[in-house]
């Protein structure tokens, strides 16, 4: 499969883009395409390469839609042409009111030159349409308008509908291009030159030619241009650009930085970890590009519907004209009112608005730090009855601290400590980052030998000596190995541990901490000793959750791998419906599917994206919870939060809402007043000027409503 990228130029006709995407759709080789008029772009998948394909695409558009036409993705686009149609908007108008003041000039001439400098752009495309028999289209439709208005003599209707019709195209393209710009400077973040050592100088080059492991500086003040890891001096980094995070961060050396952040302080020099073409902020902006194409239900759903409105309205104008004329009635009564329904008989306030809606909604999620990877997923949020919640890192920080290593058997805490660090080297769990970081001060070498990591489980590590194991109660019995209990009678757990090493000193009893997770150590068939380990919940997930059931969230549960003592404590502390605990990661795909299966609506699923991948993707909704720069969060989940906040749920929620309301109103208000127009029309009770506002009128408001989304308060 090739997927190929176009820019969109001078195509401002909803309507006319839908076609373009039909007609481009039925191409040879071409598999999928979605042409997004709000983005201004044209993505394609292609089953084999097409010959001259740019060639052929401006064909179809220039078809359909005369002027406008595609170029490659990274060519800049050209100056709008809206200006010029002010210009001649302005003198048309100019003409117009000469009529009335100059008596010398016939009335007929002046609007018929009116008529001319407004309305040549729409009379122009309705000849062309017309040779290629497109009778439906949208500007041959409102030209037969028009002309009919001047041939019943009502020349100021007829100028109106193409003056209105051209002052609603101009406004509509500004607002539409005011929305995407607005978007575009949330991610443009990417400064074009960065400084660099090269050869004991620092030079400034282009951001592109950065290489992996090279040495840049950041200057305060300056956008961080590039991913990387920073190698000398500290600062605070804003990073509310891409995590909506009003928070400064204080950084040092050692830690990660993301581009598109600020740095507000002090002098950084960073090791580049990535390039430009895979950096953070260039992976944001290709899941927002991406977006376009994951189209919710009502988009789609207005789509089929607009294919067959306009043939049904303009069949019910010539109902109106036709049927009286046969039954006896009079031209110049009914042909008026089949004017009417020619100028309603456009879709483009549903197909421009609904679209823009879904558009302004992801954007204002983006600038909050939510990436919604399809308006389908915004518009799938708000039905979420069920929210599933993994536990360590996402409603506990994921960042445990060692709080006891006890040993068992007559060793000591060092080597206890050794044996763990030696099993968990290789693991990305956050208990052995936890051991890891404990023991980094520690000098061990690791010998050689067989490792295996059992999901869910723990490690188990060999070399010509022994075998090790670190991790659960579960992987322990799984090579029954024996784990004293507390709730054992102390002489049975003595016995016990005899068999297992005769010459060792075990204690009679065991008192492991309930609210602490615990990773044992064992060698061979003996349990040496275990870590226990604590993590603390996250600020914010109480009120988060108290928030999430006053926003229609019927029930909330936790699925964890952790022990159920722990996993009980923080499901009552927080008020979770319910908990399931010591789960494998198979398990929780088949007590997520219990859980759905049960669930009128849709569940969602909230994880940190490290291991949780198969139940983000199993879940009507998965969402991840992670920090920026977590590579799982950003490929697994359908919702990406970028700065670990539970408030960013909430927030997702809202703009789902809010998003949809806004989608409801304009297609009530463009169905409504249309509909109400052409009701009026064919009783005789309005006029053409009522019929252009219908249209044209509405269109603008409900772009201009569609952009009240951005104004939606997060609080």
């Amino acid at each position: 499969m090739i997927v190929e990228e176009y820019g969109i130029h001078h195509l401002s006709c909803a309507s006319c883009s839908a076609k373009i995407e039909k007609e481009i759709s039925n191409l040879p080789h071409v598999a999928k395409v979605n042409l997004d008029l709000i983005s201004a772009k044209l993505k394609i998948e292609y089953y084999h390469p097409l010959p001259n394909s740019l060639q052929k695409l401006n064909q179809i558009a220039q078809a359909i839609e005369p002027g406008s036409h595609f170029s490659a993705h990274n060519q800049s686009t050209p100056k709008s042409s809206m200006d010029y149609k002010w210009l001649f908007i302005g003198l048309g108008i100019a003409v117009y009111v000469l009529s009335f003041v100059v008596p010398m000039i016939p009335t007929l001439y002046m609007m018929l030159l009116s008529f001319a400098l407004i309305g040549h752009r729409i009379l122009t495309s309705a000849v062309l349409k017309l040779g290629k028999l497109r009778l439906l289209e949208e500007h041959f439709l409102m030209s037969i308008a028009a002309l009919g208005a001047m041939y019943l003599g009502e020349y100021g209707e007829g100028l109106a509908v193409l003056l209105l019709y051209e002052i609603g195209q101009v406004l509509e393209s500004r607002s539409v291009n005011k929305s995407r710009n607005a978007i575009q400077k949330i991610l443009a973040l990417k400064p074009q030159r960065t400084w660099v050592f090269r050869e004991d100088e620092l030079i400034s080059i282009p951001t592109a030619e950065v290489l992996v492991g090279e040495t840049i500086q950041i200057n305060a003040g300056d956008l961080i241009p590039l991913d990387g890891t920073i190698i000398s001096g500290e600062s605070e980094i804003d990073t509310s650009s891409l995590t909506g995070e009003s928070e400064p961060r204080f950084v040092s050396t050692g830690d990660p930085l993301f581009a598109g952040s600020v740095n507000g302080g002090g002098t950084l020099k960073l090791k580049v970890t990535g390039d430009e073409a895979h950096s953070t902020i260039n992976k944001i902006m290709a899941m927002i590009e991406d977006a376009a194409s994951r189209k919710a239900p009502t988009e789609q759903l207005i789509t089929r519907i607009a294919k067959i409105y306009t043939p049904t309205v303009v069949a019910l104008a010539l109902l109106i004209v036709c049927v009286p004329l046969i039954l006896g009635g009079a031209f110049d009564v009914w042909f008026p009112r089949a004017l009417i329904f020619l100028i309603v008989s456009c879709p483009c306030a549903l197909l421009i608005s609904i679209p823009l809606s879904y558009y302004v909604g992801i954007g204002l999620a983006a600038k909050q730090g939510i990436i919604f990877k399809g308006s389908v997923f915004l518009d799938l949020m708000r039905k979420v009855q069920i929210m599933v919640f993994d536990k360590t890192g996402t409603i506990t920080t994921g960042k445990p601290q060692i709080s006891a290593i006890v040993a068992l058997a007559d060793i000591s805490q060092q080597e206890l400590l050794h044996i763990a660090k030696t099993c968990e080297r290789f693991s990305t769990h956050p208990f052995a980052k936890t051991i890891l970081s404990y023991a980094q001060n520690e000098e061990h070498q690791f010998p050689m030998g067989e490792y295996h990591e059992y999901a869910g489980r723990g490690i188990v590590f060999s070399d010509d000596l022994h075998s090790y194991y670190c991790g659960s109660n579960k992987l322990l019995s799984k090579f029954s190995i024996p784990i004293p209990s507390s709730s054992r009678e102390p002489s049975k757990l003595r016995n016990e541990y005899h068999n297992m090493q005769s010459d060792t000193a075990y204690p009679t009893s065991v008192s492991y901490p309930e609210q602490s997770s615990i990773i044992f150590i064992a060698r061979d068939n003996a349990c040496l000793g275990y870590i226990s380990l604590e993590d603390e919940i996250k600020p914010g997930i109480g009120s988060t959750l108290s928030r999430l059931k006053s926003l229609g969230i019927k029930k909330t549960y936790i699925l964890s791998g952790d022990r159920d003592p722990k996993v009980n404590k923080i499901a009552q502390a927080l008020g979770f419906d319910g908990f399931y605990s010591e789960l494998l990661p198979d398990d929780k795909i088949s007590k997520l599917e219990n859980i759905m299966a049960n669930t009128i609506g849709a569940t969602a699923y909230v994880g940190d994206g490290l291991n949780d991948s198969p139940v983000l993707s199993r879940a009507d909704i998965g969402i991840a919870m992670g920090e920026i720069g977590n590579p799982a969060a950003v490929e697994s989940a359908d919702v990406v939060l970028l700065n670990d906040r539970a408030e960013q749920i909430l927030k997702a929620r809202l703009i789902s809402q809010k998003t949809h309301h806004i989608v409801i109103q304009n297609i009530s208000l463009a169905f409504g007043i249309k509909f109400a127009v052409m009701i009026l029309g064919s009783m005789g009770l309005g006029t053409l000027w009522e019929a252009v506002i219908a249209d044209v009128g509405v269109t603008i408001l409900a772009v201009f409503n569609a952009m009240r989304i951005s104004k939606i308060s997060m609080k």
